[in-house]
């Protein structure tokens, strides 16, 4: 049964590998062989999104946390027992921490419209451009353990130029590039040729670690989890006291701009490529510091042996802040984002007087790890979202 209200919810991420096989090394003995990955490329996709709409969140609504405290022992209370000699100076003042966990995620269209395409080679999208060997769509986390995130990098869709769309006929962008790009005495075709079963013997010349990522489009997911208030008070909140009931939202939607803060956009419904981050929290502090955003591996080249400019990073970026990497320039591809929830605590600081004289302040701790309202993930067959 779908969510009633405003619940949030996301657009499941759906992914397909394309061009990833192992190579393998006998073992002398007869034992298990020797194996390692060649890892190819793999692309995300969102059943039901809008591709072609204006807005980059691959999410809705908010998730509601609600506090309250209930005045067992406060004036107006109707317990007959309760002690005379306090009363509550003011209402609670509310101090919250909210921690968010946010993605965005490069994905590209699974299915093109175009009702002048006479066959299957004239259309476009990745439902045109499944491996032989693998069947679309997958849900996320499908038949591989999460361990692919660490090798997160794609092509262009539209690869396939025959009509029978095979791997044996798959157009391997890599070996077009580097066939560009490499001296004519340093590109051997059969050492960049994919025509392979799955698994195939070291000695086999397409037996080598991945292709270099200067020929593939990367990164294509980053999460980062951001804080958005550091046990502070809402702002604006009143020196008197903020009420015995009071509600926050996943994701935090400041009270004094009516927007929620992305680490990905600028303002809501936008979202930029990796790279480039946005937002501040309530202290001023960038929601995702230095410290945690992407930047290039630190390494070193022996300078008796300098590296093909082709296939390796150049030096000067070593640890420096990743920028989006787009070698083809087709712009297939759409960065979205996504809230997936967060985590909201809450104390009350409560002010009493004794009517004899003098204040005193006591904390109350309500830590809330459960909505008011459930999540959702949007089915696949639900119909995607209007275009404006």
């Amino acid at each position: 049964m779908a969510i009633q209200g405003s619940g949030l919810k996301w657009y499941p991420l759906y992914w397909v590998y394309h061009d990833q096989w192992r190579y393998y090394r006998p073992h002398p003995s007869g034992g298990d062989p020797s194996v390692w990955p060649h890892y190819g490329h793999m692309h995300f996709f969102m059943m039901g999104y809008n591709f072609n709409g204006p807005s980059a969140d691959a999410f809705t609504g908010v998730q509601t946390y609600s506090f309250q405290l209930n005045k067992e022992w406060a004036p107006g209370s109707l317990d007959r027992n309760q002690q005379e000699n306090y009363t509550i100076v003011g209402s609670p003042r509310w101090y919250f921490k909210i921690t968010e966990l946010w993605r965005r995620i490069y994905i590209q269209p699974w299915e093109v419209q175009d009702a002048d395409a006479q066959s299957d080679i004239q259309r476009r999208g990745l439902k045109y451009d499944a491996s032989d060997k693998i069947a679309g769509p997958y849900r996320e986390g499908k038949h591989h353990s999460p361990y692919w995130a660490g090798y997160c990098r794609t092509l262009p869709v539209e690869y396939y130029t025959h009509p029978d769309k095979s791997q044996t006929y798959r157009d391997n962008r890599v070996k077009d590039l580097a066939e560009q790009l490499l001296p004519s005495d340093e590109f051997d075709a059969e050492e960049f040729g994919v025509d392979h079963s799955n698994y195939i013997l070291y000695t086999h010349p397409a037996a080598k670690p991945a292709y270099s990522d200067r020929f593939y489009v990367w990164p294509i997911i980053e999460y980062q989890k951001v804080t958005q208030m550091d046990w502070q008070r809402l702002p604006e909140a009143d020196e008197d006291g903020d009420g015995w009931q009071v509600s926050v939202t996943i994701p935090f939607i400041n009270p004094t701009t009516g927007k929620y803060n992305s680490p990905f956009g600028q303002s809501p419904g936008q979202c930029d490529p990796a790279g480039i981050y946005h937002g501040h929290d309530l202290n001023s502090n960038p929601l995702v510091p230095e410290s945690k955003r992407l930047k290039y591996a630190k390494v070193s080249y022996n300078e008796a042996s300098p590296p093909h400019p082709v296939f390796q990073q150049p030096e000067e970026l070593s640890g420096e802040l990743i920028q989006f990497h787009d070698p083809y320039g087709v712009n297939d591809g759409k960065w979205v984002q996504q809230c997936l929830g967060g985590l909201v605590e809450a104390k009350a600081l409560v002010r009493i007087k004794h009517r004899l004289g003098g204040e005193q302040d006591i904390w109350v701790n309500a830590t809330q790890y459960v909505p008011t309202s459930p999540f959702e993930g949007r089915d696949q067959l639900s119909p995607a979202e209007p275009a404006s």
